[in-house]
């Protein structure tokens, strides 16, 4: 299954992901500095970069019907690749050339986040059928924020 993400806007980042049978899974917004996924039912998942909670530097936290998912302290781009554990996996970003990424489930490569246009701001996201929407949706904002990490964890 291909996953696609497009850009809706330049200054409002809305991302619709939809399926390779035309689909629409979820819509990805990006807040200031959190991520908003909603769910084609209307289940929401919540990715917060936090500067003040990190015990080194930055964090993310991913929230779900108020009860904690995943936190990855700190957020940098070598636990990127260890990414987060999720349903018995662990799911992860690899960089690759330019502005594109490997997608890693326990340390293999099953997908391929490609960003293209001006800031990487058009996503397609190619995965296989079993990867959960809510999964993508974390991989992708830690593709769209993998740039700023550096600037980030310098403010501290």
């Amino acid at each position: 299954m291909y996953l696609t993400g497009k850009n809706r806007g330049f200054f409002k980042k809305e991302i619709v992901f939809t399926r390779d049978d035309g689909y629409e899974t979820a819509v990805f917004r990006v807040e200031g500095m959190r991520g908003v996924l909603t769910l084609a039912d209307g289940t929401q998942h919540f990715y917060l970069t936090d500067l003040e909670k990190a015990a080194n530097g930055v964090s993310l936290g991913w929230t779900s019907g108020g009860q904690d998912i995943c936190v990855i302290d700190p957020l940098n781009p070598q636990t990127m690749l260890d990414g987060l554990a999720y349903g018995g996996h662990r799911y992860g970003l690899k960089p690759e050339e330019g502005k594109n990424f490997t997608l890693l489930r326990g340390g293999q490569s099953y997908g391929l986040i490609e960003r293209k246009g001006f800031l990487g701001g058009q996503m397609t996201v190619q995965s296989s059928r079993d990867i959960p929407v809510e999964i993508v949706g974390a991989l992708a904002y830690l593709a769209m924020i993998y740039g700023a990490l550096g600037v980030l964890g310098a403010l501290r």
